[in-house]
């Protein structure tokens, strides 16, 4: 509907559109942290620092709102990564709680005694074959056909605290992690060959 979302460190969450601002203040978002924003036609799914998971969809000039918390199933109220996948899939990657899948209207969690390498999520991509990538402060993992996969240092990552991943258009997938650039292609990870000092840095963001 061509709005902007925006959520400032200090708390809330605000849109942009044709030069006119709105707050959301519906399902206390007005006084809560939100870490992720992810979403479709269907509406938003907004990741909260304490408040847990909530499905936001525009109403005219409203928004009605819906919050899942640990009492449906959710993993843990702290939502710091968010994905909605093609196929319409909600995961939501906690602070210390695992990686939570929605679908179906049931809530199913993955942990590290599935075979999750750290229950402190960072980031989530879906692959362009369907595999799910979770970003994790213990190192990189994909999840395909149930099974679960784990690249670490010993796989050619710079760190195992990964902050931000993203494919492009060619398949690569980039890997921000907290000692630079790394990126994963053909099943190999490896940092770039002559990657400028600056990117040995942490990276926080990739787009």
């Amino acid at each position: 509907e061509g709005r902007t979302w925006f959520a400032p460190i200090d708390g809330g969450l605000f849109w942009l559109r044709e030069g006119q601002r709105g707050q959301i203040k519906e399902a206390g978002l007005g006084n809560d942290i939100v870490y992720s924003i992810a979403g479709g036609k269907d509406g938003l799914w907004i990741g909260r620092q304490r408040g847990g998971l909530t499905h936001l969809r525009s109403d005219g000039d409203s928004f009605q709102a819906k919050t899942y918390t640990e009492k449906e199933g959710l993993a843990e109220n702290g939502v710091y990564a968010v994905h909605q996948s093609r196929d319409g899939t909600i995961w939501a990657g906690t602070l210390t709680g695992g990686v939570s899948k929605f679908v179906g209207g049931k809530f199913t969690t993955y942990t590290t005694a599935n075979g999750l390498a750290s229950n402190a999520v960072t980031s989530i991509v879906e692959d362009s074959d369907g595999t799910m990538w979770f970003g994790t402060l213990s190192g990189l993992n994909a999840l395909s056909n149930d099974r679960w996969r784990i690249y670490t240092v010993r796989n050619g990552l710079p760190s195992e605290s990964i902050n931000c991943l993203f494919q492009d258009s060619i398949g690569v997938l980039w890997i921000g992690t907290a000692s630079g650039l790394a990126l994963l292609q053909n099943g190999k990870a490896a940092i770039p060959a002559n990657l400028p000092e600056v990117l040995k840095d942490q990276i926080l963001g990739l787009v």
